[in-house]
């Protein structure tokens, strides 16, 4: 078990999600490495965001299992979790007008003490966050003031300022422009240099083709195809999942994979 779990942080085994009637998440297997980036896929309602929430521990499966680093995460206490995975929402909404600054410190709190604030330490590492997210420049700015997509970038801040050995990115270019879906993409594969391991639910087949070593194709709560994109990017893989007759271009890229979908 030391041996697995120093090669792979994640490892599920048999989970299944339901909400009410609706089977969410159908016998999910599957193991996550060190340094990879790793890509969720499908269309709406397959339970991409069900299989990061359940990783975090934001819903607990009626049956199966989630490792972390070995350990079932039922059995770690909700702080220390935090010290091992960082989890970027979907939502960047926040109620309290908090400066973007405050909001990225935010990620050091599974490190203080009950009555503890952030150091020196802490907050020279907020800094190099923003910096690396590119909001350094917002640091004094009120969070519900700057655009979404600037409020996206903030939130990976906090995410990379929890100094985690995974992150969850759910849709973490959903609200940004072309240039800073590269940027946050860009500091996401630099996260896996230091052997951390990195997951993300995307929708854009290309991105996920671009920057993901491994990919998780899911429809309907069940993977359908799994594996390196070119193996999982397929014309008939797309086509069953999605429904659309797509055109495939390769030899760019460094060969991988890039779509050009048409109506079925």
């Amino acid at each position: 078990m030391e041996y697995q779990s120093a090669t792979y942080p994640i490892r599920i085994q048999n989970i299944n999600v339901s909400f009410g009637n609706v089977n969410a998440l159908k016998d999910i297997s599957l193991h996550m490495e060190r340094g990879r980036f790793y890509g969720i896929l499908g269309p709406n309602g397959s339970g991409k965001t069900t299989l990061l929430r359940s990783i975090a521990k934001s819903l607990k499966p009626q049956r199966g299992s989630i490792l972390v680093n070995g350990v079932d995460i039922g059995k770690i206490k909700t702080k220390e979790l935090s010290r091992k995975l960082a989890y970027m929402y979907q939502s960047t909404d926040i109620q309290c007008d908090y400066s973007v600054t405050d909001v990225v410190l935010m990620g050091r709190n599974p490190y203080l003490g009950r009555f503890q604030t952030e150091g020196p330490t802490d907050r020279e590492m907020a800094e190099k966050a923003m910096k690396a997210a590119n909001v350094w420049q917002l640091r004094d700015r009120r969070i519900n003031e700057i655009s979404g997509g600037e409020r996206q970038r903030a939130f990976i801040a906090r995410a990379l300022v929890q100094d985690t050995d995974i992150v969850l990115l759910d849709e973490p270019v959903s609200h940004l422009d072309l240039q800073h879906q590269i940027e946050v993409l860009d500091i996401a594969r630099k996260i896996t240099q230091k052997q951390r391991t990195v997951v993300a639910v995307l929708h854009d087949l290309n991105l996920a083709s671009t920057y993901c070593d491994y990919l998780f194709l899911l429809k309907g709560g069940a993977i359908i195809a799994q594996g390196e994109p070119e193996k999982v990017l397929t014309e008939g893989i797309i086509e069953e999942v999605y429904g659309i007759k797509p055109y495939i271009v390769r030899g760019v890229n460094n060969n991988k994979p890039y779509i050009i979908p048409f109506k079925k």
